[in-house]
């Protein structure tokens, strides 16, 4: 499923190298469409491919029929279903064509540390929940709001860190900050480690996403093979 999952993206960045702004997000949407099926794949829910102020939305789906624009951020998140096993898979990059302004690679940098600091940590038999309040420190550090500082925040590190993936996109463990989530991350769990920073209102949304399956060492291995970034 990674595999096939990679091939989809590459497809991806293909297209945004050789057709850039001659696109619309709603041509890219209907390539990732068709690819996820003629691998043996499906999509159980709409894509999310978003650039600008959507790409600032973690879970906005974005505007088919906007032309993509250069010197932005785009958002792909990818999250097919195999059709024989009904196993899901889920892989997000940030892309961005043309000239990367300065801003955007400060933050593209900083969460892809996030990404790779909680992979480095990720230990089986330890509180899925510690990694989030870890990012989190990460990122308040460096001046960033996050869930933890304001719940209703729609700025700055606003997502859940992770997930466990399955027979659902979306299982156990929870990695959220909350007195009640007893979850702990075990060997043999597949999961997701997708840290994000989002500002719509400056047109800026990234988030690096992989699957990792915690080995019998107790640590996570991913699944994924494609470069962070931001050149497609």
């Amino acid at each position: 499923m990674g595999e096939r999952t990679e091939q989809v993206v590459d497809e991806v960045r293909r297209a945004l190298r050789e057709r850039g702004t001659s696109l619309t997000l709603g041509d890219l949407k209907a390539l990732v469409s068709s690819e996820i099926h003629r691998r043996g794949m499906a999509e159980d829910h709409e894509t999310i491919l978003s650039q600008g102020r959507d790409a600032g939305v973690p879970h906005s789906r974005g505007d088919a029929s906007a032309r993509v624009r250069e010197s932005v951020p785009i958002v792909l998140d990818i999250f097919p279903v195999d059709r024989k096993t009904g196993y899901f898979f889920d892989l997000t990059r940030t892309f961005c064509i043309g000239a990367i302004p300065e801003e955007l690679r400060r933050i593209h940098g900083e969460v892809e540390e996030a990404f790779r600091m909680a992979r480095d940590a990720m230990r089986a038999g330890t509180p899925a929940s510690a990694y989030q309040a870890m990012v989190c420190d990460y990122f308040e550090q460096r001046g960033h709001p996050t869930i933890r500082d304001n719940p209703a925040s729609t700025d700055g590190y606003v997502h859940s860190l992770g997930h466990g993936v399955g027979l659902d996109i979306h299982e156990k463990p929870s990695f959220a900050l909350s007195a009640m989530n007893a979850d702990l991350i075990e060997v043999g769990d597949i999961v997701t480690i997708e840290p994000g920073l989002y500002y719509p209102e400056r047109e800026i949304g990234v988030r690096i996403e992989d699957t990792f399956v915690v080995g019998e060492d107790g640590r996570v291995r991913t699944l994924c093979r494609g470069d962070y970034g931001l050149a497609p």
